[in-house]
């Protein structure tokens, strides 16, 4: 044994550690008595898709490190792992076992952590430094830090040199238990005996000082490690001896400390400034928080949730309510939805009365959110409050209910609206007309446009673009013509949406040459098409096999200034490739290369079946080959693009070897997949094959 080690084994058997070291499985038993989830869990808990047949340890252990590391594992799929490793021969690695029990040591599953080592224990399975660092670890956050010191005992017995990382486990076990005098008194031994703790052990400390309000003991020790070479203290530090001075009503000298830790070079964050503002609110210095607010927002640091809730929190306790639904507006469009719902139920908790803007601000995003129950449960607090709900909260509800289905509970709001007297208006009705469109119930639609006008409410272009669009989504196209003309007559002016939808209507329904006399018309009439348009018109031309005119069109949209896309490009080499210019596609593949315009997968798609129609598998192949050094992933369709071309040339081990690759790669072989495989079989009386 080191000197070093000596002394640090003579330093945790003092008073803070308990008498001995008992060993780890002993201990254990004390622990996790009542823990027998993990003695019933079975083997067959393993979902099939971290069960795959890896014949090898190594990638069965690479396999395991990555899905610990990657933070997605739940505990169940990690006790998973765990039984099949302890029933494989010869067993995985104590560094296998170590990735499971850091990951569920992160779940804050330290129960279960201390059952699996028990049950390594009983498979023989011998643990290595880490692994008691991990039981360490687990000890110290389940508040026994005497059962800590007795494995870090261990630890020294088995030749394992200590480091400061365990040390500060322990340390940081101690504050947890209010034993900050024994950790303090531990430092000191380390110190005296020759060793230097660092800013992490300190930081411990001082944090600990300031959570049992020994807030000035703790500036003392931040002026100590302050005059120590090579440390560095950190944001970390000041913000906890900030946040203990402001929590001490000591606000000033809180602020003092804060423009000490700048002129030193060292950054605020968005910790240091929440703890201010809240000292100086509880205070009640508001404008000096405002200050603060201010200086934050200018050094470009982005508030957070504990911000707003100390700021809305401050604006309702000096009545200033608008204020509070302000920030709330801010938090929603940050997507805080969750956060300002919870505040805002502190608020009506508190006896505080949000107003009706605050309230529409909540309800409109969780609308916007999808989480229409819980607007809805927010208008029964309206209701509840005596807060008269207006037209914006009943439109942003019934525009909610719409867009998640729920066509009925709108038509409840709508007649409950009325009956309170809030009127519908011109959102109202196109929330309902678009979602009857949609529906595909446009005739009902039609009737709601009518009743619209009856209640004297002018329908505007939103109106009819709806309607017109559920005319054509059911392939009536007279029907939407004539609410066109309608529109027109009543004095509504068509913008580019309208054309767009009724020229997409009518290419989707085979009358391309109806399609290009209203494209002709909306440019006499001065509407600007846009790339929209000339989508629509190039995949009907496609379609419609008139290949010349469709490339004719795509020259016309560059000269008037629109730029294709990525999906102009699709539709037309898609038409290209289906109308046997091969030669053309591949030409017009290169040339979005060269504008700038990166192929995505749907593009690769097209071109690797065009060049398998025209009977080029090896160029297909090739290609194919490419995908993923352009950054790129097969998609289903590609792999199916592709073994078709292999069945339709008879390699059907090419096409079944693609097939497997398909499957490792994540992707579940679809209806055309497999139809693919049977009809090449058959083809070749390999019936057995399709079975």
């Amino acid at each position: 044994m080191t000197r070093r080690e000596s002394i640090i084994l003579h330093i945790c058997s003092g008073e803070s550690s308990i008498n001995g070291f008992l060993l780890p499985v002993r201990i254990l038993s004390t622990v996790t008595s009542s823990y027998l989830y993990l003695q019933s869990f079975s083997i067959s808990n393993i979902s099939s898709s971290l069960a795959p047949d890896i014949s090898s340890h190594t990638q069965f252990e690479n396999l395991v490190k990555i899905k610990c590391k990657s933070g997605s594992i739940s505990l169940d799929d990690a006790m998973g792992f765990f039984n099949r490793m302890i029933q494989m021969r010869p067993t995985p690695s104590v560094f296998a076992f170590n990735h499971i029990l850091a990951a569920i040591a992160k779940m804050k599953q330290y129960p279960s952590v201390l059952s699996l080592y028990k049950k390594m224990g009983y498979c023989q399975i011998q643990p290595d430094a880490c692994t008691l660092n991990i039981l360490v670890n687990c000890f110290c956050h389940l508040n026994r830090v005497d059962f800590g010191f007795s494995v870090f005992g261990n630890i020294l017995k088995r030749g394992y040199g200590p480091g400061f990382v365990i040390i500060n486990t322990l340390i940081k076990g101690l504050v947890m238990e209010d034993k900050v005098v024994e950790a303090m008194e531990m430092i000191k031994k380390i110190e005296d005996n020759g060793y230097a703790c660092d800013e992490v052990t300190y930081g411990i400390i001082v944090n600990g000082l300031c959570k049992t309000g020994r807030t000035s003991v703790a500036l003392k020790l931040l002026r100590k490690m302050e005059g120590k070479e090579n440390f560095k203290v950190d944001a970390i530090t000041y913000n906890t001896i900030i946040d203990g001075l402001c929590k001490d009503r000591l606000a000033d000298e809180g602020l003092q400390l804060f423009s000490e830790m700048i002129a030193k070079g060292i950054l605020p964050n968005v910790i240091t400034y929440n703890c201010l503002i809240h000292g100086l609110c509880n205070l009640d210095l508001w404008e000096e928080a405002g200050k603060i607010f201010k200086d934050m927002m200018d050094r470009g640091i982005s508030p957070n949730t504990r911000t707003f809730n100390i700021l809305i929190k401050a604006h309702c306790k000096k009545g200033d309510i608008k204020e509070a639904g302000a920030l709330m507006k801010v938090m929603i469009q940050r997507g805080q939805w969750k956060e300002a719902t919870r505040i805002l139920n502190e608020m009506v908790g508190q006896g505080v009365s949000p107003n009706v803007v605050t309230f529409n601000v909540l309800i409109d995003g969780l609308c916007k959110e999808g989480m229409t129950r819980k607007a809805c449960e927010l208008l029964d607090i309206m209701i509840q409050r005596s807060v008269k709900p207006n037209r914006f909260t009943y439109n942003s509800l019934i525009h909610g209910l719409c867009n998640s289905g729920q066509r009925k509970e709108a038509v409840r709001l709508l007649n409950e609206m009325v009956l309170q007297g809030t009127l519908p208006d011109v959102v109202t009705f196109n929330t309902l007309v678009d979602d009857l469109s949609k529906e595909g119930m446009a005739r009902e639609a039609y009737e709601l446009l009518e009743l619209m006008i009856q209640r004297g409410e002018k329908p505007n272009t939103t109106t009819y673009n709806a309607l017109m669009d559920g005319y054509c989504l059911q392939g009536q196209m007279e029907e939407a013509r004539e609410v066109f003309v309608s529109m027109c007559n009543r004095g509504c002016q068509p913008d580019v949406v309208t054309y767009n939808i009724l020229i997409n209507g009518h290419c989707k329904n085979r009358k391309i040459d109806e399609g290009m006399k209203i494209f002709r018309e909306m440019t006499l009439r001065g509407v600007m098409p846009n790339t929209t348009t000339y989508n629509s018109l190039i995949a009907g031309l496609c379609h419609a096999g008139r290949i010349v005119s469709a490339q004719e069109l795509f020259s016309e949209m560059q000269v008037c200034g629109q730029n294709p896309c990525l999906y102009t490009y699709s539709i037309l080499m898609d038409g290209l490739c289906n109308n046997n210019c091969l030669v053309e596609a591949i030409k017009l593949f290169h040339e979005m290369e060269t504008k700038g315009l990166i192929p995505d997968i749907v593009i690769y798609t097209i071109l690797i079946n065009g060049l398998c129609k025209a009977g080029k598998l090896e160029d297909a192949r090739e290609l194919f080959g490419t995908i993923t050094s352009k950054g790129l992933e097969p998609n289903v369709k590609t792999y199916n693009t592709m073994i078709n071309g292999f069945c339709r040339e008879g390699l059907f081990k090419e096409a079944e070897d693609l097939l497997l690759k398909m499957e490792r790669s994540g992707y579940a072989p679809d209806d055309v997949t497999l139809n693919t495989m049977v009809r090449g079989f058959i083809r070749v009386n390999e019936t057995s094959k399709t079975l």
